[in-house]
């Protein structure tokens, strides 16, 4: 799929009449709260938000006694946010130029205003926002969960419609999804006042792990991602929140071996995968029951600090390979964090410990989408060998 930048005539009346119902009062007051919330905003704060639209959470952020710039590219809307909110200072400009170093507190980037631009560019819109931070402040980016987006077009052959009738016209887009460039296509439709419009463009839609991987090679510390209204993120989440700290790194969760037992095997079974790795591996409720019938599995979940990120299960065998690990289930969320790494040292040095081990084995689906290039980072080889349709590895111990 190629690029096919938004329009720059989206972003008018048709847009404002449509999404009226989205900004509405009560909606923008409980989203500038939550926002607040998760930078911790207080007064006197500088804040930037970019691009604001018509201004209506740069306006409540400045009514919280926050010092407010709000930046957009379309010029319709920033006199429409002067007007609206004389208290927050507004500009026409585009983030892909920012020229800010070290000025704000808190960049705020809402309703999914991310992913506009190829790759490489939006990337450099991310290291902008890195630049303008102060030592210690915060980025606050929401978009679409794109795994929730992969979900539903999948139950739907492929593409989704969403449709609006608002007042006698009707704006309906006709949504699909590239797995290999990451980016969903918006074929948009506007019926209005007996005119047809119809423009097309693309989202680069950025996994929760691999957004939290660009924001950290952009110039941020540390990333915590969130889902709807600040909860927990996880692959059915309907929104990702990305909050990223500049500043200096701090360390990284210490990754240890727990085993599976009463009071943790609801939160083990609750743990899932990308929704492109679901055919990968079996959901950890199965792997668990199946453990029940197999009198040399050994089961251990995997914890990042206090907070369950894997699960595997590994089992004894009188063949070769010795030891073999049956399932390694990495939450999606957790992904791309070095956890897998930590991990998998814990479990090679546990199996060298056990009677004769020499080998340790395991197997992984071919795809793309597969862990094969993180096996073989680990030291894993490939034996030629294929069980159940399964690329068959070896690790030498």
């Amino acid at each position: 799929m190629q690029h096919m930048p938004v329009p720059p005539e989206m972003f008018d009346d048709d847009y404002l009449h449509f999404y009226a119902d989205l900004f509405g009062a009560q909606r923008s007051d409980a989203e500038a709260d939550l926002v607040a919330r998760l930078l911790s905003l207080e007064p006197g704060m500088r804040v930037l938000d970019v691009p604001c639209g018509e201004g209506r959470i740069a306006g409540r952020l400045a009514r919280m006694g926050c010092e407010v710039v709000g930046i957009d590219y379309t010029e319709r809307w920033i006199d429409l946010a002067r007007e609206r909110y004389p208290e927050a200072t507004f500009h026409h400009g585009d983030m892909r130029s920012l020229a800010y170093e070290d000025e704000f507190d808190a960049v705020v980037n809402w309703f999914t205003s991310f992913g506009y631009f190829d790759p490489p560019t939006n990337d450099q819109v991310l290291a902008s926002f890195a630049r303008a931070l102060r030592p210690g402040g915060c980025l606050l980016l929401e978009v679409h969960n794109p795994w929730r987006l992969q979900r539903l077009l999948a139950q739907t052959g492929g593409t989704s419609a969403y449709v609006i009738d608002k007042d006698g016209a009707l704006m309906a887009d006709r949504i699909s999804y590239d797995h290999e460039t990451r980016m969903s296509r918006t074929e948009r439709f506007i019926v209005r006042d007996g005119h047809l419009r119809r423009f097309e463009f693309t989202l680069e839609q950025v996994p929760g792990p691999e957004l939290a991987n660009r924001l950290r090679r952009a110039g941020f510390a540390r990333v915590q991602l969130l889902g709807d209204g600040g909860s927990a993120f996880g692959p059915d989440s309907r929104r990702l929140l990305a909050v990223a700290h500049a500043g200096e790194a701090i360390a990284r969760p210490r990754v240890t071996l727990r085993e599976v037992d009463q009071q943790n095997v609801r939160d083990v079974c609750d743990l899932k995968v990308s929704p492109a790795q679901e055919t990968h591996v079996a959901p950890n409720g199965v792997t668990i029951a199946e453990s029940a019938y197999e009198p040399n599995a050994w089961l251990r979940a995997i914890y990042a600090d206090d907070e369950p990120v894997f699960f595997f299960s590994d089992t004894a065998t009188t063949e070769k390979p010795d030891y073999w690990l049956a399932r390694l289930m990495i939450a999606g969320q957790h992904q791309g964090r070095g956890y897998g790494r930590d991990a998998m040292a814990l479990l090679v040095e546990h199996v060298r410990t056990l009677p004769g081990a020499r080998e340790l084995g395991t197997s992984c689906v071919p795809d793309d989408d597969g862990p094969l290039d993180f096996y073989r980072a680990q030291g894993f080889e490939q034996t030629g060998d294929v069980h159940a349709g399964e690329l068959v590895l070896r690790l030498t111990l």
